[in-house]
């Protein structure tokens, strides 16, 4: 915790010379930055100091602790109040508690009632500072302001930045396909830290990614907490039935750096992340590029024999020797992707030729789904075998499927009705004999929406009745609809309405 200024105004001065002994004997990070006798003194030289807490007394000549407060509320200054004072009339308390004053203290003070109010007012300040750098640190990330007008590095502080991402790498257009956990929020993996590290976690911050299974953490430090943190992300991640990949990267001497730090590491990410394996990746100096592993003349050859004769269970099986293969070989998930693409285009050049024209399309955008939604290499393997037969028995049941349209309605009902509760689409499908990547298919086919885009879609609708109808807080709104975490509600809303929802409570009250 860095020190907070404090300043004391009061005009007595044997008793200012005690006040200052006094709280030089309680084991706080305070510092004292001024001591005055007289309130226009302190009022004059507040831009100067800067103090966080104004300790002062009521009555004093000229002008009393209580104007003082209210002429330094005026001109816009933000700090703690605490008033120290030998007069317990009901108007002084009156007036303080008017003026948001926190602590009224009778003189002379117990050491311990004073410890305690400034331990209180420390607290706050602090949380104060936590929150105000979080946002610097998303308008930097994020660019919501241009990096220049970013403020200066405070105290030549390093920085750095941390990957956490849980389960398989996600791709565009893929987000809405998965469901974690409800409780995987910022403040839930911050107190995984705090818990499982020494790490001192006033000094890290733990914001949310472009997609729903990845965390940002930024860690103000002098040396690498790097293994003790992936440790317990590791830990969380398999506990909750998910590989954990966490990289590591270099250290930023400058805040404006961090933007380009975030996005080296996400591409650091993408060619890194292997399927149900967890890993920390220590960010190299020299970044390659992604590496392609391409399938074998040979083993082309052999699937279009297998193709060329119709034969579906010979080209499954070749598939399945593939990826056994490349699960050996420890490939990437890009890399399990770009090949499995490769073969499905083979297929698709076969399958053209009985007028399916569409088939290309369709089955690429399944491949990305089920990257999106397989937790190991095993389960990858067997989702695109389960694709392979599926185009081959008809493209996923379309013919003949009745039962779909029946199953679909059910989950529009159940969105409608459960939209503020957590609903896991993946089970849905499983507990009426569905694949999940054919469940959500078909019903962004009968619908126009994928359930995920609906399920926002109600939430949203009902943020905004919120917003338009009640005083309620950003973040009870956000538990209302069923999120955890306030700042990826506000993130969601802006993504979904073009802006925040502070900005869209203010537009309408205007």
């Amino acid at each position: 915790m860095e020190n907070v200024k404090l300043i004391i105004v009061e005009d007595e001065p044997a008793i200012l010379r005690g006040i200052e002994l006094l709280i030089g004997q309680i084991d706080l990070p305070i510092e004292i930055v001024g001591t005055y006798l007289k309130g226009q003194d302190a009022l004059d030289e507040f831009e100067k100091v800067s103090p966080d807490i104004v300790l002062t007394d009521v009555q004093m000549p000229v002008i009393t602790g209580l104007e003082l407060i209210q002429e330094m509320k005026t001109r816009g200054y933000s700090a703690e109040y605490l008033i120290l004072s030998s007069y317990a009339e009901f108007q002084y308390v009156q007036q303080a508690i008017k003026l948001d004053v926190r602590n009224y203290l009778l003189k002379p003070p117990m050491i311990s009632e004073l410890r305690d109010s400034l331990e209180a007012a420390c607290t706050r300040i602090c949380q104060k500072r936590y929150t105000e750098f979080e946002k610097i640190l998303k308008n930097i990330i994020f660019q919501e302001y241009r990096i220049e007008e970013a403020i200066a590095n405070p105290r030549n502080k390093k920085y750095k930045v941390y990957l956490y991402l849980l389960g398989p790498y996600l791709e565009w257009g893929t987000e809405g396909m998965v469901f974690y956990p409800s409780k995987w929020t910022c403040e839930s993996v911050l107190e995984l830290i705090s818990e499982k590290t020494t790490k001192d976690c006033s000094r890290i911050w733990v914001l949310n990614g472009r997609y729903p299974n990845l965390k940002i953490i930024i860690s103000q430090e002098d040396s690498s907490y790097g293994n003790e943190i992936y440790q317990a992300l590791k830990q969380q991640a398999e506990e909750i039935g998910f590989s954990a990949t966490v990289i590591v990267g270099h250290n930023c001497k400058e805040l404006h750096c961090l933007r380009e730090e975030v996005i080296k590491c996400q591409k650091c990410l993408k060619r890194n992340v292997q399927f149900g394996t967890s890993q920390k990746y220590l960010m190299a100096e020299d970044e390659k590029a992604l590496e392609s592993a391409n399938i074998s003349r040979e083993d082309r050859e052999l699937i279009y024999q297998a193709l060329s004769l119709n034969r579906k269970e010979q080209v499954i099986h070749l598939y399945q020797i593939l990826s056994d293969k490349w699960k050996r070989e420890n490939y990437s998930q890009a890399i399990y992707v770009e090949n499995t693409r490769y073969i499905f285009s083979m297929i698709a050049n076969k399958i053209l030729d009985m007028q399916k024209a569409d088939i290309e399309e369709d089955a690429l955008k399944q491949i990305s789904i089920i990257s999106a939604v397989s937790k190991n290499a095993e389960d990858f393997t067997e989702q695109v075998s389960n694709l392979i037969e599926e185009i081959y028995d008809g493209m996923k049941k379309q013919d003949g499927d009745n039962q779909i349209e029946k199953v679909v309605e059910l989950l529009w009902d159940h969105i409608h009705q459960h939209f503020m509760e957590e609903i896991d689409v993946n089970e849905f499908a499983k507990k009426y004999g569905y694949h999940p990547v054919y469940m959500i298919t078909q019903f962004s086919k009968l619908k126009g929406i994928s359930p995920t885009k609906l399920i926002i879609q109600k939430k949203m609708t009902l943020a905004r009745q919120l917003l338009n109808d009640t005083d309620m807080t950003l973040k009870n709104i956000a538990s209302a609809i069923g999120y955890n975490d306030v700042s990826y509600f506000s993130r969601t809303f802006k993504e979904h309405e073009g802006v925040s929802p502070s900005a869209y409570r203010k537009k309408i009250n205007y």
